[in-house]
């Protein structure tokens, strides 16, 4: 493949919100025949590009598709060899319908995962002598230092932009007037959707959204006993 070219599907990895960085590039003959391949770091994707025998102007393309077992698909387009403009449109396509969504997915919190860990953190119980009892003074004071650290380490610890904190802030204060109102049993079930909801307005990964309830435990390891 020309420079030429090389350089147009680096310019259009950048026009889709791409970092060119991010790919492996690969120059290859083989059985008489070029071809390009960019393949996505840390990824099964790649996107290949064969030059035609006949023309430098002419190519075709095959894609690794975001589906079970990660097939790749035909060569495109079905007509064969086409201007690089019509490359360009596959590749855009590729992107976004298939490597965007695949690294999406990678990034998106396993929600079914971290309840799991937030039911061993805390259990609310209908049927505890306590559920229905509201908490003491001192109680709502212990709590109320408890979201204070947990506010401070999620601070520290993920540094949030303005917008996440703003949301995050508005979860944390919910929680706290909450206290003053709900009976133990629906205090619990609401920090346990203030910490989803965190996990949420962070968009974090499984990995990270386990730092999110690792800092819930911490800042309320001193009030562990009122969750239970």
């Amino acid at each position: 493949m020309l420079k030429l070219h090389a350089n147009q599907l680096y310019d259009a990895i950048r026009l889709d919100g791409m970092r060119p960085e991010d790919f492996d590039v690969d120059k290859m003959q083989e059985g008489g025949e070029e071809y390009f391949k960019l393949s996505y770091r840390g990824t099964p994707f790649s996107f290949i590009v064969r030059v035609s025998p006949d023309s430098y102007e002419l190519f075709e393309c095959m894609c690794t598709k975001f589906a079970p077992d990660f097939p790749m698909s035909a060569w495109m387009p079905p007509a064969g060899f086409a201007p690089l403009v019509q490359i360009e449109l596959a590749m855009h396509t590729w992107i976004h319908k298939h490597l965007k969504l695949y690294l999406e997915e990678q990034t998106t919190p396993d929600l079914w995962a971290e309840a799991q860990g937030q039911a061993e953190f805390i259990r609310p119980d209908l049927d505890s002598p306590d559920a229905q009892r509201l908490f003491s003074d001192e109680e709502k004071n212990q709590i109320r230092l408890s979201i204070k650290q947990a506010k401070m380490l999620l601070k520290e610890t993920l540094a949030p932009t303005a917008e996440q904190l703003k949301r995050i802030e508005q979860r944390l204060d919910y929680l706290a007037e909450a206290v003053d109102r709900l009976n133990k049993f629906d205090w619990k079930g609401v920090l346990l959707n203030t910490i989803i909801g965190v996990t949420t307005a962070l968009s974090l990964d499984t990995h990270r959204g386990e730092q999110v309830l690792k800092i819930f435990k911490d800042a309320f390891s001193g009030v562990v006993h009122l969750l239970r």
